[in-house]
């Protein structure tokens, strides 16, 4: 595990630490679970779509233990659902990296933070996907200027037909607390789209990859637990992911 001490004013200090796979893996499985069981009326190929998304691609942890594997629906969905569990903002990463001398305290890994909104007329690649996220910052008369980056403790994944899963802002995103686009330094940025939000390993801030299911090996999953406050202990479970995968083709067909 990788731990870096954040000493931030006004933001509270604190720790940042990579996930070990054994904190997580259990109880993460079981609630994609019951995520699945909850919406089953949307049917088989709805269901294999979500465990595309969400289960598959953490079957195995990196060699340090690391919880291995970093994708937008799946760091949305932990964050979402698995109690006491606080991802790393993009507002306390930049403080990390500054007091680390502008380099990355997570070398050779690369480590997001949420998704980068470059609005435009005419979305590209993640077109479905960035109209929903839009018509939600409209919605609360949010202005989005030349580019909003949510965290993901401001997103939420909902069940969605076409797509398996939409991003959509939940009921603590406002206009004050939403990142702007143009507050931060960035290296890449893209244009006209959706795109993940990350620090890579080589200490470049990135918002330009429109892929937002697909995660490579140096992927890992940062928390961040105020100083003084001891890192909430996960719900341990027993689940894995193969396991989950089997109970859930016996439930189709009972």
């Amino acid at each position: 595990m990788v731990e870096f001490k954040i000493i931030s004013v006004p933001l509270v200090e604190g720790v940042a630490s990579t996930l070990k796979d054994t904190e997580v893996r259990g109880i993460y499985a079981d609630e994609v679970e019951r995520f699945v069981k909850d919406n089953f009326v949307l049917g088989a190929k709805w269901q294999e779509r979500i465990l595309d998304l969400l289960l598959n691609p953490i079957k195995t942890p990196a060699d340090d233990g690391d919880l291995k594997g970093s994708i937008p629906y799946i760091l949305t969905f932990m964050q979402e659902h698995i109690d006491g569990l606080n991802l790393i903002t993009l507002q306390e990463l930049r403080q990390a990296y500054e007091q680390n001398k502008q380099k990355t305290p997570f070398p050779n890994t690369y480590v997001e933070t949420g998704l980068a909104l470059i609005p435009h007329e005419c979305y590209e690649r993640n077109n479905y996907q960035a109209n929903k996220l839009d018509s939600d910052f409209k919605t609360k008369g949010i202005d989005i200027g030349i580019g909003r980056v949510p965290n993901f403790a401001q997103l939420r994944v909902v069940p969605d037909e076409k797509s398996g899963l939409i991003f959509r802002l939940n009921e603590t995103a406002t206009r004050d607390n939403i990142p702007n686009l143009k507050d931060y330094k960035w290296n890449h940025v893209g244009k006209n789209d959706l795109f993940r939000a990350c620090l890579s390993g080589g200490s470049d801030w990135l918002a330009y990859d429109d892929n937002l299911e697909y995660s490579s090996e140096n992927g890992r999953v940062v928390r961040y637990d105020a100083e003084g406050v001891a890192p909430k202990k996960l719900k341990s479970q027993v689940s894995s992911p193969d396991n989950i995968i089997k109970r859930l083709k016996d439930f189709r067909t009972n």
